[in-house]
């Protein structure tokens, strides 16, 4: 059988059920693997009939013996709650969307950690409607964290141009410098290498490291951060046999970044890292969690509550997510076959 990817819904109230739904049936998406929902079933229901997609739902129990009976064509769907059809609101934050989301992600999660699916795609969701339904996360890749137990987490967009991992991701600006720590850049680096090494398969990787300030602080003239943390760490990476390199100033590195010289690149915060990795791509861009036990995948984008239930939603990130979850699962399952050959 062809890996098993389940999709989340995301928040029923944007764009979630309807890109899972679209990549669900992108010729792409079943070519490589066998796509399952999981979210309310009458969600899927809801937008398969609004935006007149041709799409055979059918629920599933979870086992992938099940699967082999599903009829050609037909989308299994694992529901990890239920929801009114009139608690179905489009472009509206609520609690029922935030619950149904967060519910989809555990039973997803579940699913994965049992083998009943090979990797979880994850729709995007709201983090307003996530805190209301009592999810008190700052998002979805610290939930994951969480549900799965693991000591430490990172979070990679990658695009076909580039890979760029974060140092910081969901705090606001102000913090940054404090969060920015010589142990942090060092740990973080080192997922960086070990996701590299496992799921892409890159023997041995070239990482760069941006600084936090302009011009990577000039020598001390415009910040310490790199002088007294960020050299410090990168010293303490190479020595441990990591090839990384830096503090780069971000605004010139971009400008002449040429994909086979790095592998990754590490940016200190938020939007350091994403706006060069978003414009890349024109937007599909892929989030990747790694550090976990799992492969989560995500599109790289927000809800879209603005056009939600329009049919207007472009689902090119969810299918690269979905191929990029493959690719990543094969790359492991290889890995561990060569591991007991």
């Amino acid at each position: 059988m062809k890996p098993v990817i389940a999709i989340t819904c995301g928040d029923t109230n944007g764009i979630g059920p309807e890109v899972a739904l679209r990549a669900s049936l992108h010729p792409a998406s079943r070519r490589e693997c066998v796509p399952v929902l999981v979210g309310p079933i009458d969600a899927y229901r809801f937008y398969a009939r609004g935006l007149r997609l041709t799409a055979r739902l059918q629920t599933w129990d979870g086992s992938r013996a099940a699967l082999r009976e599903v009829p050609r064509g037909t989308i299994p769907v694992f529901p990890s709650s239920e929801i009114d059809a009139r608690a179905i609101r489009p472009g509206i934050q609520s609690r029922a969307a935030g619950f149904s989301a967060a519910r989809a992600i555990e039973e997803a999660v579940r699913l994965a950690a049992q083998s009943a699916v090979d990797a979880i795609v994850t729709a995007p969701l709201s983090k307003q409607s996530l805190h209301r339904a009592g999810y008190h996360y700052p998002g979805q890749t610290e939930m994951l964290k969480s549900l799965t137990c693991s000591p430490d987490v990172g979070m990679m967009l990658i695009s076909p141009a580039m890979r760029v991992a974060l140092l910081t991701i969901h705090i606001p600006l102000r913090e940054v410098p404090a969060a920015i720590t010589q142990e942090l850049v060092v740990r973080k680096a080192k997922l960086v290498g070990t996701a590299l090494q496992r799921d892409w398969r890159i023997r041995r990787p070239r990482i760069a490291i941006l600084g936090l300030n302009p011009h990577a602080g000039e020598s001390g003239e415009i910040g310490q951060e790199e002088r007294k943390i960020l050299i410090p760490a990168i010293g303490r990476l190479r020595r441990s046999g990591l090839r990384c390199e830096g503090p780069f100033p971000a605004d010139g590195f971009f400008s002449r970044y040429q994909k086979k010289e790095w592998d990754a690149v590490i940016a200190a915060y938020h939007d350091q890292g994403l706006i060069p990795v978003k414009q890349s791509a024109g937007g599909n861009v892929v989030n990747v969690s790694i550090g976990l036990p799992i492969v989560r995948t995500s599109p790289g984008h927000g809800t879209a509550m603005d056009i939600a239930g329009a049919g207007k939603a472009d689902a090119g990130a969810t299918v690269a997510a979905v191929r990029t979850a493959v690719l990543l699962f094969t790359n492991r399952k290889r890995q561990a076959g060569a591991r007991h050959a």
